[in-house]
């Protein structure tokens, strides 16, 4: 869960509210938190296990039990709950945070972050047309026509997703040199990419489509994440069937 600073003359929420998954040393399993920072720029991070377990109003008004769900190692169940239901979760909270109505041990003041959700697919995709052509530009192809009609992605590996902090691995692989010989090393062309990544959270049965106007009850959240990628390997391997190690060190 990261800090982050708002301008005095931006238009923002008077309290913000991240959700994610931490650990300590007197709670060494993960379970997940909340981070909730108001407009000064002054943040608690809330344990949600311990709060639901003293406060059952949830569970009382919606037949589901909070604690259970928080006390997990990652959001996904939390997740999965319709977007109602979560709006209120969080409206509740921040009210309770607002009104200092939090008790003080479900405050964290030391703990370290793990991945927000147990996840089983990670998808790559084109942002927006200008990211498709300078892309192509790089690489002195032409933009594919299929662009403007239809998502254009790779799957990715789940295995590579890490929390901010964690260190780096060069990754190795198969290259050229300059003169069109193969070598296998480590990549001498790593960089990285700020993207933006969108949590998908509830289930699809096998062979239903998903209706646009109903994308949002499927939709968790976002994270900003680096793509790291070994371009050197990248040019060697994306042919025919796309990126492989050289996309899968590390997101």
């Amino acid at each position: 869960m990261s800090r982050f600073q708002f301008e005095q003359d931006c238009e923002v929420r008077d309290i913000a509210l991240l959700y994610g998954v931490v650990a300590g040393d007197h709670f060494p399993l993960p379970r997940c938190a909340a981070l909730i920072q108001d407009a000064d720029s002054h943040d608690e991070v809330v344990d949600l296990s311990i709060y639901c377990g003293l406060d059952r109003r949830y569970e009382e008004y919606f037949g589901i039990d909070f604690w259970k769900i928080f006390a997990k190692p990652s959001l996904n169940e939390f997740a999965a709950l319709p977007v109602e239901v979560r709006g209120i979760f969080r409206r509740t909270l921040i009210s309770c945070y607002k009104n200092r109505r939090i008790p003080q041990v479900c405050f964290l003041t030391e703990y370290t972050n793990h991945l927000p959700m147990d996840t089983r697919e990670y998808v790559n995709f084109y942002g927006s047309e200008h990211h498709a052509l300078l892309s192509a530009y790089l690489r002195g192809e032409e933009m594919p026509d299929n662009i403007r009609t239809s998502p254009a992605y790779y799957n990715g590996c789940p295995s590579s997703l890490i929390v901010s902090e964690k260190p780096v691995q060069r990754p190795h692989g198969i290259t050229r040199d300059a003169n069109n010989n193969l070598h296998f090393g480590p990549t001498q062309k790593l960089d990285f990419e700020m993207e933006v990544g969108f949590y998908i959270s509830k289930p699809v049965p096998r062979g239903r489509r998903v209706p646009l106007e109903d994308a949002i009850q499927h939709i968790f959240g976002f994270v900003l994440l680096n793509d790291w990628t070994a371009r050197d390997m990248e040019d060697y391997e994306r042919k025919p069937l796309g990126p492989s190690q050289s996309k899968g060190a590390v997101v």
